[in-house]
């Protein structure tokens, strides 16, 4: 992300505000051992 998102996107101040990790856990079961 670094990389490809200007350090103004508004998606940077998201990702401050709200912590998405309870993501993982929700949907370990549907990814394979490869990622």
């Amino acid at each position: 992300m670094e990389l490809r998102v200007r350090k103004n996107h508004i998606l940077r101040k998201v990702k401050r505000h709200i912590d998405f990790d309870f993501i993982y856990n929700e949907v370990k079961d549907t990814y394979g051992i490869n990622g």
